[in-house]
């Protein structure tokens, strides 16, 4: 196993209390990122310097933050919530920040 899938794992089984921020796309659905996981597996290419993210639709799932940060807009903790609630029910520790 290698990769995001790799990463993913080794998360899963170990430390879950964790620094996360959340962004909302244009379209509304809101991404919690988690900027101290990184997932990057690749040398050259968009997962490079990717981190782990997770959204309602698609789960774990590696992200570029850079981009990211350019085309979302922090979500507010009205918007976020409902994600909160969904990984502190995973078992996560949630840490918020605002990015």
């Amino acid at each position: 196993m290698t990769g995001p899938t790799k990463a993913v794992a080794d998360w899963i089984i170990g430390r879950r209390d964790q620094t996360v921020y959340f962004r909302k796309h244009p379209d509304g659905d809101i991404i919690a990122i988690f900027p101290q996981t990184k997932v990057g597996h690749m040398k050259y290419g968009a997962y490079r310097d990717a981190v782990l993210s997770y959204m309602r639709v698609g789960g774990f799932d590696a992200a570029n933050e850079a981009i990211l940060l350019q085309s979302t807009r922090p979500a507010t903790p009205a918007e976020y919530a409902g994600l909160a609630y969904e990984l502190r029910r995973l078992g996560y520790y949630l840490q918020i920040t605002y990015r």
